[in-house]
């Protein structure tokens, strides 16, 4: 039980940094996810977005004939997601 507290706290810790670096870049966060291994953050995709130097394309999906790209990139220990459109 302890040890169990313990990694939902060290996810808790992580998303909080997280959140407060996105806050730093003026990004807009959308969702937070805590059920992964590593904490996704689902943000609007904005120009402060170019700063996180390790992003890459994560999934290709088709919606209403239009190509949606899934971009991600991490940042203090967390997952940053977000959609592009091209």
């Amino acid at each position: 039980m302890e040890r169990m507290n313990q990694l939902i706290e060290n996810k808790l810790l992580a998303a909080a940094t997280c959140l407060t670096e996105l806050n730093k870049l003026a990004v807009p966060v959308l969702d937070v996810d805590l059920h992964n291994a590593i904490p996704v953050l689902r943000v609007q995709p904005t120009k402060g977005l170019h700063k996180l130097a390790s992003a890459w394309c994560f999934a290709r999906k088709l919606e209403r004939g239009q190509r949606i790209d899934l971009m991600r990139g991490q940042l203090a220990r967390c997952v940053v997601e977000w959609e592009v459109r091209p």
